[in-house]
C-alpha cells in the first residue's frame, strides 16, 4: 500500500521557503510555532467526519454482596463477605445515605476513603453498602461525542451537566438499572484528562459505544532535527534496522521517509525526493522499529521521520498557507503582505471546504427508517 502524506517536514519546508521569498528569515522556534497555530486554526474547520473515531466504555456492574464498617480516623473502610473489585479506586460509595469517593484499594478488603468526600465519623455496626464506578475515562484525544449507544440499537440516555450529575448522585435510584443520564466532566487530579459519568449505575456489566471527534495528533518530529535523520538504516520486510539511530517510543504513529542512497531524502516538494514513506508501527529500541507494511530491502541509506499533518487531503494547501499567514503576522510583514496573506488563505479555505463535501446526504436514512421499522414490528 503507498501513502500520500503531508508531514511536518513539509510543512517547515513550505515555512523556510516562504518567508526566503519575503526577503525575511524566522528561527525554527518561529516556524515551528506557526505551524502549530495553523493547524489548531485548520482542525477545528475541517469537515469533522476525518477525525470520527470509535469508542468503547466498559461500564461496571454495581456491587452490594457483603457489609463494612469504617474508621474515620484512618479513612479505612473494611469489607466483610465480598472482596473489592480492581476499580474500587475509580468508585464510589454510598454508605446509608453518604456518599464517598474511594481515595485508594489498599487490599481486597480495605478501601481508603477521599480525605473530603467521606462519612466523617466511625462506621462500627456492620451496614450495607452500594459499591459503583463513579468515572469512566474516555481517550486522550477525545474532544466530543453526539451521544452513547447501549448493546440495543437506540441512544442511551440523555446529556446533563456535571452540577445535574452531583444532584443524581445523592439521590439514587432504590434499583440498579440501565444508566439513563450522563455526563461529561474532569477527572480529578488528572489533568486535561475526561470522563463520563453515569446514573443510575447498571445492575450488569456492559458496554457502551461512541463515536467521538478526536483532537488531531500533535507535531513533535519536524525532520530538521539531528535525532529525526541520525545515522543510516537497512530495511528487510517491515523491519527497520539502525547504525547510529536515534529512534524512540514517540515516533511511533509518525512517517518514515526512506531515501534510495545516503543522502537524506528531501520533503514532498523537495530536490531529493524519498523513495519510501511508511508509517512507524512498533518501537524495539534506539536501533530498532517496525513499519506497518514491508518495503523495499535497502541497505545504509539515509531517511527523516517526521509527524504526520492530521488533517483531511483537501485541506493541505489551505493548511500550509495558513502557516504563511501565521508567519507573516510573526516576522512582521508589511500590512499589504499580511493582508495577502489571509486573502490566499481564504481563497484556499473555500476551496477546501467545496472539495471535503463529498456528497453527503442528510442523516435521515438507515438509523431513522430502521427506528421506525423495528418500532412498526414490536407494536
Amino acid at each position: 500500500m503507498s501513502y500520500e502524506i503531508l508531514t511536518y517536514q513539509d510543512a517547515v519546508d513550505s515555512c523556510i521557503d516562504y518567508v526566503s521569498g519575503q526577503d525575511k528569515s524566522a528561527s525554527q522556534a518561529v516556524i515551528r510555532r506557526a505551524i502549530a497555530t495553523a493547524l489548531h486554526t485548520c482542525s477545528a474547520g475541517s469537515p469533522g467526519d476525518y477525525r470520527l473515531t470509535r469508542g468503547r466504555l466498559h461500564l461496571k456492574a454495581l456491587q452490594t454482596t457483603g457489609t463494612v464498617t469504617y474508621d474515620n480516623d484512618t479513612r479505612v473502610c473494611t469489607l466483610v463477605g465480598s472482596t473489592w473489585p480492581s476499580w474500587a479506586a475509580d468508585g464510589s460509595i454510598k454508605i446509608g445515605n453518604v456518599v464517598s469517593d474511594i481515595y485508594s484499594r489498599d487490599s481486597d478488603t480495605a478501601i481508603t476513603l477521599d480525605s473530603v468526600r467521606n462519612p466523617g465519623e466511625d462506621i462500627t455496626t456492620a451496614s450495607t453498602y452500594r459499591l459503583y464506578k463513579t468515572c469512566y475515562h474516555l481517550p486522550s484525544n477525545f474532544s466530543e461525542t453526539h451521544g452513547f449507544y447501549g448493546e440495543e440499537f437506540d441512544e442511551v440516555g440523555s446529556q446533563v451537566s456535571m452540577e445535574e450529575y452531583f444532584r443524581l448522585e445523592r439521590h439514587r435510584s432504590v434499583n440498579a438499572n440501565t444508566p439513563r443520564f450522563y455526563a461529561i466532566g474532569g477527572v480529578q487530579d488528572l489533568y486535561g484528562t475526561l470522563g463520563v459519568y453515569v446514573w443510575p449505575e447498571p445492575a450488569e456489566t456492559q458496554t457502551f459505544d461512541y463515536l467521538y471527534h478526536r483532537t488531531p495528533r500533535q507535531l513533535a518530529y519536524s525532520g530538521h532535527d539531528a535525532s529525526n535523520m541520525a545515522g543510516t538504516i537497512t530495511i528487510s520486510g517491515s523491519t527497520v534496522t539502525g547504525s547510529g539511530t536515534s529512534f524512540a517510543a514517540g515516533m511511533v504513529g509518525s512517517i518514515l521517509r526512506i531515501s534510495s542512497s545516503t543522502t537524506r531524502p528531501s520533503g514532498r516538494y523537495g530536490t531529493n525526493p524519498f523513495a519510501e514513506e511508511r508509517v512507524i508501527s512498533s518501537f524495539d529500541s534506539t536501533t530498532s522499529i517496525g513499519l506497518d507494511a514491508s518495503s523495499t530491502s535497502r541497505s545504509g541509506v539515509a531517511y527523516v521521520v517526521s509527524d504526520p499533518v492530521d488533517l483531511d487531503k483537501s485541506w493541505w494547501d489551505a493548511f500550509l498557507s495558513r502557516c504563511h499567514y501565521e508567519l507573516a503576522l510573526s516576522v512582521g510583514l508589511e500590512p499589504r503582505r499580511q493582508a495577502d496573506a489571509s486573502r490566499i488563505y481564504e481563497e484556499k479555505k473555500h476551496l477546501a471546504r467545496c472539495a471535503a463535501n463529498r456528497g453527503r446526504k442528510e442523516a435521515s436514512s438507515f438509523a431513522t427508517h430502521a427506528k421506525r421499522r423495528f418500532t412498526l414490528v414490536d407494536n
